[in-house]
Parts: C-alpha cells; sequence; structure tokens
C-alpha cells in the first residue's frame, strides 16, 4: 500500500465529493477500500484547502457543533425534555459520541439550556419547538467512531430528525428503510436533498450501464 502524502488525501476527498466509488479510488491509489472510508470520514466535513495530513501533534481544538450534532441533540431534548446529562447517556447509547460541552453549546443556542442557579439565578425554561415543514430533509451518512454508519434525515426548517438508524455498511437498502419509517411516521416530504454519494444516485457511466440508482427508482 502507497503512502499518502496531503496532495493525495485532498484528491481522495475531492473524488468522494464527486460521487466516485471507493473501490474505484483505492485501486487508483494502491490503498484498501477500508483506507478510503476512513479518510472520507474524517475529513468529509473539512472545506476544501483546510485539509492538513498528517496530523499535526497535539489534540486539534475543536470547532463549532456539526449539523449532525446540532440535530441529534434537539431531537433527543425534544423526545427526552431532560438536561444535557440524560442527552449525553442517551446519544451515547444510540452510537454518537457528543461531549457535554458540545450539548450544552447547541442548548443554549435554541434557548433550551437549564442555566445553574448558583450561577445565574433563577430563570424560566423555555422549550425549543417548532413544527417540521416536510418541504425539505436532507440527509447523509456518517461514520461513528465504532465504525457504524449513521444515516439520519433532517427536515430543513425546523431541524428535527424525522429518522435515523446506525449500520455495519453505508448502502442504499439501509437509507431507503430508514426513509420508508420517517414517512410512516412523520409523512412524505416534498423533496429530500443528498450528498449525492453512490448509495443515494448513479455515476454518469452506471447510468448508461444499470440506469438510475436503486434510491432513486425508490422515489
Amino acid at each position: 500500500m502507497k503512502k499518502l502524502d496531503q496532495s493525495k488525501v485532498e484528491y481522495i476527498v475531492a473524488e468522494k465529493r464527486k460521487g466516485t466509488k471507493n473501490d474505484i479510488i483505492a485501486e487508483s491509489m494502491d490503498i484498501t477500500v477500508r483506507y478510503v472510508q476512513m479518510l472520507w470520514a474524517r475529513f468529509k466535513d473539512t472545506p476544501k484547502g483546510k485539509i492538513v495530513f498528517p496530523a499535526t501533534m497535539g489534540r486539534p481544538r475543536r470547532g463549532p457543533p456539526t449539523r449532525h450534532e446540532r440535530s441529534a441533540v434537539l431531537s433527543a431534548r425534544r423526545a427526552l425534555r431532560s438536561g444535557a446529562n440524560r442527552i449525553w447517556g442517551h446519544l451515547r447509547r444510540a452510537g454518537m459520541a457528543v461531549p457535554k460541552g458540545v450539548i450544552h453549546a447547541v442548548l443554549r443556542e435554541s434557548g433550551d439550556a437549564v442555566e445553574h442557579k448558583r450561577k445565574q439565578g433563577r430563570r424560566k425554561w423555555v422549550r425549543y419547538e417548532r413544527k417540521y415543514s416536510n418541504s425539505m430533509w436532507h440527509t447523509d451518512y456518517k461514520q461513528l467512531d465504532d465504525g457504524r454508519w449513521l444515516i439520519s434525515y433532517e427536515d430543513d426548517a425546523s431541524r428535527f430528525i424525522t429518522g435515523w438508524g446506525a449500520f455495519g455498511e453505508a448502502t442504499a437498502g439501509h437509507a431507503i428503510d430508514v426513509l420508508d419509517r420517517a414517512i410512516s411516521k412523520h409523512g412524505k416530504p416534498r423533496s429530500i436533498l443528498t450528498d449525492r454519494g453512490s448509495q443515494f444516485y448513479a455515476t454518469e457511466s452506471e447510468k448508461k450501464s444499470k440506469g438510475v440508482s436503486e434510491f432513486e427508482r425508490h422515489l
């Protein structure tokens, strides 16, 4: 297996964003498919030009909460109506390692945080609540720390998670199963926006040989 440098990693991430399949990238770079998946999970949310490889020494400074983290925290808050500690435990059992500091930050942003009485005095709690509009749902796959793949469907207007699941593989079949359960519970959205990964849409060459993808046919 070849040793990668920053330019090669940037190329791999760029190809993934185009929808190129993992096995094609792995073969062209002389690396394993698993390594491609690990690099994509690590740099998927990193803006173009901001990739640093190999990583610098020391613990990197954490950025703001991601869209997945915000959605998961707010959905757990809506379901549990509890504070950060219980939300943290709930997400951890679901396979999402969201730091308590991030949970507190999301709750503060949404007006959901219950401030410490000794520090803030008596304050009334106002629960965050907005109805989901079903005009558009966002979805994509994200690899968890334990190696599983998380897929979630998030309403664009309210950021409410209408459905989610964690699986050993990121496949169109799992995406369809989670979508069907979400639709049966919350109704059908007018449109769905994805990252156009290979699980959702066929590449141009695949369309010529096989037609549209399984996910596209289901829609």
